[in-house]
């Protein structure tokens, strides 16, 4: 086996190790993970600290991190109250909207063999919401009951968490050195490529996606709290998190508010599925060719596929993170190969 064959067995070497020892690595790997996208992501802000104010980058370092620690106060001080009164508010008046929806269906035709069948639909879509609710219900508490059990153990992990991101941002060039050093001076200009690579994706998806999900999110509540729509802020932030999904996303986020919006009236309902139409366009004119300036390279149909994958594997997570995730594997592979190729020749 050729020297640069081992550049493939690499990845797949440490891809074992983890699954085999995933139940002992799980909670490292986490916080590790976790402590590099925030470093990642607050890299820019260091940066600007340092060149613009010439501050040294230790203090920068410091007044990132106390900016991000107020920035989470905030939001568990007033969005969390809002978001938890929301969907009390949800769960408590479903009987009574699921009552307004059988009336409205029994008014559309006076056909009772048809009235019958609807409100059937809608008693048997009820009957699992509610069990969905009381699934939810339980795991929550059961989770609840976890975190309180274990109580010091979430506090080391976010603790941990920081303390793991001010290192990798205060030691990034050591940090990478050392990586560097782990792999044959032949392989150097290949790994750093690699990594090259993946810094403009993951500043693509992280960076420029979630400032991008941040600013629609906020418009999106506003203009609903504007119309008065129910439950703006909770509509709001799903409407801003699912943009993080290519091409079914605006819509995915746009459903629950018209929706909401036509209980109270059609006529709301159709202004509140133009404030996401006007949230989309400006999103796509302006936000995402100014902040992420391009796209990865991805056809429209892989990206479709690579959607429906996640989803079917992981979830709501696998949704969000199957089009990044896919995108570092294949500048991976496609840098790898073509790296083999060259040392082989």
């Amino acid at each position: 086996m050729k020297r640069s064959r081992l550049l493939f067995l690499i990845p797949i070497l440490i891809l074992v190790l983890i699954v085999v020892f995933w139940a002992k690595v799980r909670n490292i790997l986490l916080e590790l993970l976790l402590g590099s996208l925030l470093a990642y992501m607050l890299e820019p802000a260091v940066c600007f600290l340092t060149r613009k104010n010439k501050i040294k980058r230790g203090l920068a370092i410091f007044i990132v991190i106390c900016i991000l620690i107020l920035i989470i106060a905030a939001v568990l001080i007033f969005v969390v109250p809002i978001l938890a009164r929301n969907i009390t508010e949800i769960v408590a008046n479903i009987p009574a909207v699921m009552e307004k929806l059988t009336n409205k269906i029994k008014n559309l035709t006076s056909n009772p063999e048809i009235n019958e069948k609807l409100t059937s639909v809608i008693n048997t879509f009820y009957n699992k919401l509610q069990n969905n609710i009381a699934t939810i219900g339980e795991n929550v508490s059961g989770y609840i009951f976890t975190v309180a059990g274990s109580i010091i153990e979430v506090i080391v992990g976010i603790l941990t968490t920081f303390v793991l991101t001010v290192y990798l941002m205060k030691d990034k060039k050591k940090i990478f050195d050392t990586f560097l050093g782990w792999f044959p001076f032949s392989w150097h200009d290949t790994v750093k490529g690699i990594c090259d690579e993946l810094g403009r994706i993951l500043s693509k998806f992280l960076q420029g996606q979630l400032l991008i999900a941040l600013i629609i999110g906020i418009l999106e509540t506003i203009g609903l709290m504007l119309l008065r729509v129910p439950y703006a802020v909770l509509l709001g932030i799903i409407g801003g998190i699912s943009n993080f999904i290519p091409y079914f996303g605006p819509v995915i986020g746009a459903v629950p508010a018209v929706i909401s919006a036509m209980f109270v009236s059609p006529i709301k309902a159709i202004w509140a599925l133009m404030v996401f139409v006007l949230a989309q366009q400006f999103d796509n004119n302006i936000l995402s060719p100014k902040i992420i300036q391009g796209n990865l390279g991805i056809h429209p149909i892989t990206t479709i596929i690579v959607i429906f994958i996640g989803g079917e594997f992981f979830s709501i997570a696998g949704i969000l993170l199957a089009v990044p995730v896919y995108a570092v594997l294949k500048c991976i592979a496609i840098r790898i190969f073509t790296a083999c190729r060259i040392q082989d020749k």
